[in-house]
């Protein structure tokens, strides 16, 4: 594996240069005692420690296991964050593994509010979860991703 490092690190090619033998799983490589992103093992070699810069990939490959030194570029917690969006890799909703609720359930929920009739707490109740967390459905604030 090293030696792939190696030559990702010198790659010349623009085409995405993927870790072999990943099992599914974005790639990761012990360092001198220390297990780190595959990504960021390249980006050492070539240039050394980034410190607490993260190495990002302009072709948002790095969850399929691009290592191409040419695809990365330094950034920060922000840009980051902007990447992840842009590449829509972020979960949200019922990806999230915390999720109490489903795409239906939040619809069923907007359906079913009537004002003056069946409240916030009721649907809360219903659903099993808190009545900010209605307020925020039907306000928009939370899954607003769901039409």
């Amino acid at each position: 594996m090293q030696a792939e490092l190696r030559a990702a690190a010198v790659a010349v090619t623009d085409h995405c240069v993927i870790l072999k033998n990943r099992n599914g799983t974005r790639p990761k490589v012990e360092i001198d005692g220390r297990v780190i992103w595959a990504a960021r093992a390249v980006w050492i070699t070539a240039h050394g420690d980034p410190g607490v810069a993260f190495v990002l990939h302009t072709c948002h490959r790095g969850d399929r296991g691009c290592i191409n030194i040419r695809h990365l570029y330094l950034g920060d917690q922000a840009q980051n964050v902007n990447d992840m969006v842009q590449a829509a890799r972020q979960s949200r909703g019922e990806g999230q593994p915390s999720a109490l609720l489903s795409e239906g359930m939040v619809r069923a929920i907007r359906q079913e509010y009537v004002p003056r009739v069946v409240t916030q707490q009721f649907l809360a109740d219903k659903y099993g979860i808190s009545r900010s967390n209605v307020s925020n459905i039907l306000r928009g604030a939370q899954w607003k991703h769901v039409a």
